[in-house]
């Protein structure tokens, strides 16, 4: 991890392979720039939310009971006190990966729709720009400073992964809540006996979470990019992207953890009738423990953000480098050998 390791190729910018893969593509008349896989944004991205998972699972356990009101069956929400109770009553170390399968079943398709959409809204309105100052829209690369395409981009990735993200979190909440043994009992539960549409209830604190914590995210991540490449001429290290990747992630979610807490009691609340909607719920939590009870499990959440920030983003961009590089060499050399044939037969 040390700086003079080079990290990958940042889409923000150009590479060498990039401007030779530019270079061929517009001399067979076609537009020039790297052309985009979505594909292989949703594999590194599915791949890099899986890992998250897996590693951070036992302290996302934590952060739900210290925000929800069962707090572990005992009534506190002492951090301290919870984690000795997970460790020496309630299961013990098991318990912190109870709704684990819940989450690993939703973190794939969730983090490569929320990778895909966002390269696809990213360089979509990076092309809408290049086009207002070009007629053609050919030869313009994607703006790296572009910071308001960053920040609507990530609103879009938001939007677009709530509709899967919001009933899994769901599911995950009541089983690390200890309502229910397993991810299926839980979702057997709700829909039998509460109703599909309980699974969303909490859909509208999940964008009032989401769509500021990305917006400020990507900003401060690509941002942050930006101004290490400016500083030091070349691209980040490793090193720089973990620490990159962890600075944004906790500044988002210390923006966000109010909505956090409210989608936490929402998705907790049990039966039809002790059901709330946002308002009071909000206005429930805040008459009851103060503003103070909207920062709820807010230590544990950012250390859960700033490791996923670290972990997700670094490991996104080199499994999404190792994927456009192999796939832009299987396309070279099928160009060139192409290429070569048409010569051999003039």
């Amino acid at each position: 991890e040390g700086g003079g390791a080079r990290p990958p190729i940042l889409r923000g910018g150009w590479s060498r392979s990039s401007r030779q893969t530019s270079q061929r593509a517009n001399s067979r008349g076609r537009p020039l720039g790297r052309l985009r896989r979505p594909q292989l944004d949703a594999i590194s991205g599915a791949s890099a939310g899986c890992l998250v998972s897996i590693f951070l699972h036992p302290v996302d356990t934590i952060k739900v009971l210290v925000q929800t009101e069962l707090a572990a069956g005992s009534g506190s929400r002492n951090l301290t006190q919870i984690c000795k109770q997970l460790l020496s009553k309630s299961g013990g170390p098991r318990r912190l990966y109870l709704g684990l399968a819940a989450n690993l079943a939703s973190s794939i398709p969730i983090s490569a729709i929320y990778t895909s959409s966002y390269e696809a809204a990213k360089h979509g309105l990076a092309k809408l720009s290049c086009s207002r100052s070009n007629a053609d829209g050919e030869g313009c690369p994607p703006p790296p400073d572009s910071w308001v395409g960053h920040c609507l981009a990530g609103a879009t990735a938001s939007l677009c992964t709530s509709f899967v993200y919001t009933p899994s979190e769901c599911v995950k909440n009541r089983v690390q809540a200890g309502l229910h043994p397993s991810s299926l009992s839980a979702l057997y539960h709700v829909v039998t006996k509460e109703g599909p549409l309980t699974l969303y209830r909490a859909w509208p604190a999940v964008v009032l979470r989401n769509v500021p914590q990305s917006v400020v995210k990507f900003f401060a991540y690509e941002q942050l990019k930006l101004l290490v490449s400016r500083q030091t001429g070349r691209n980040p290290t490793t090193g720089e992207m973990l620490a990159i990747g962890g600075l944004a992630g906790a500044s988002g979610a210390l923006f966000s953890t109010p909505f956090d807490v409210v989608k936490t009691r929402m998705q907790t609340q049990v039966g039809r009738g002790s059901q709330m909607s946002l308002g009071r719920t909000m206005g429930s939590l805040v008459a009851r423990e103060g503003v103070s009870g909207l920062y709820r499990g807010l230590a544990p959440r950012i250390f859960i953000y700033l490791s996923q920030g670290a972990i997700f983003f670094t490991a996104y961009e080199i499994l999404k480098s190792g994927l456009y590089k192999l796939d832009e060499g299987r396309s070279g050399r099928g160009e060139d050998q192409g290429g070569h044939q048409e010569e051999t037969r003039g």
